[in-house]
């Protein structure tokens, strides 16, 4: 077959990962990354991650700062035998709500803003973290402004994924096995596998 410039553009045409998914906090320091770290972990473990598209943003004017991701994150997730995946802080975009299939926030204010931001006619999931955590901890809590007093959260509706920013390293481990178990449970309901 004699070259040509066409069938040079489609030998180097990438093939769209079949799944996406992009994991929302408020600042994108802490939880989201967190999460993508472990999800990334446990497709990189089945050996999946070129079906995959994978990444996670705030939705706070603050994740616009391009901070990077939080050392207590880090230390967590190494600790349990994660790697981090390093990057400065973004923003969700209106292009995430095309780019990506599955739209999983940590609490139900992350929600609403990126509810908020949801183009019409989008066919993304936009939907909590926690929903698929089957010990039924909806709320992935932000360690820096609601672990930080305990006494304030209410075990009879635990629908978020808790912030520790201001919590210790336990508060920061919390949320790790609250993303830890949500992350599994999701990859298994997307992929179709069970546990």
């Amino acid at each position: 077959m004699a070259f040509t410039g066409l069938n040079f553009l489609k030998r180097k045409k990438k093939k769209s990962p079949k799944y996406s998914v992009m994991f929302v906090c408020a600042v994108n320091i802490q939880r989201s990354p967190m999460a993508e770290a472990i999800f990334y972990h446990l497709v990189e473990q089945r050996s999946e991650l070129n079906k995959w598209d994978i990444a996670s943003s705030g939705v706070s004017s603050e994740a616009t700062h391009q901070q990077p991701v939080s050392p207590c994150t880090i230390t967590v997730l190494e600790d349990n035998h994660i790697k981090p995946r390093l990057h400065p802080s973004r923003k969700l975009c209106h292009d995430d709500f095309k780019r990506y299939r599955y739209i999983l926030c940590m609490d139900e204010d992350n929600l609403r803003l990126a509810k908020e931001k949801l183009p019409h006619g989008c066919k993304a999931k936009v939907e909590l973290l926690g929903n698929y955590d089957p010990k039924g901890e909806r709320i992935v809590v932000d360690p820096i402004f609601d672990c930080n007093d305990w006494n304030a959260f209410d075990p009879n509706n635990p629908a978020i994924i808790i912030n520790p920013r201001l919590g210790n390293l336990s508060d920061y481990e919390h949320v790790f096995q609250q993303c830890w178990r949500s992350c599994n449970t999701f990859l298994d309901f997307v992929t179709g596998q069970k546990a």
